[in-house]
């Protein structure tokens, strides 16, 4: 692992941790912990834990994704330059909705549609 990647990965694990301590004051908020509480509260609040992270991080990569396709592309069927724009479009993902952002083009001269990437 690269200097770089390896700063990235500590950084990561310190927000993790910093979310975590989040979570569990949070938890400790909303339900009642004044007794054990029975071990499928926690696991179920982490879980729903999990599954924001998931849909937050996929959200922020497909808009990534959609900014590196830039403002121009050429159509695939003609060459034409067509002007790029950045729609958002509500998906079903293994761990619920998330609104994607995608790059989106128009071909004036084809009359399509295309959805360009970088590169």
């Amino acid at each position: 692992m690269d200097a770089h990647t390896e700063k990235l990965t500590r950084e990561f694990q310190e927000a993790l941790k910093a979310t975590v301590a989040a979570a569990v004051a949070l938890q400790r908020a909303q339900d009642d912990f004044s007794t054990t509480p029975h071990y499928s509260v926690i696991e179920n609040f982490a879980h729903e834990a999990g599954v924001q992270l998931s849909c937050l991080v996929q959200a922020q990569q497909a808009a990534l994704v959609a900014a590196e396709a830039g403002t121009t592309a050429p159509c695939p069927e003609c060459g034409k330059i067509c002007q790029v724009t950045t729609k958002t479009r509500d998906v079903k993902s293994i761990d619920g909705d998330v609104e994607l952002a995608e790059a989106k083009a128009y071909c004036s001269r084809c009359e399509r549609s295309f959805f360009p990437s970088a590169g």
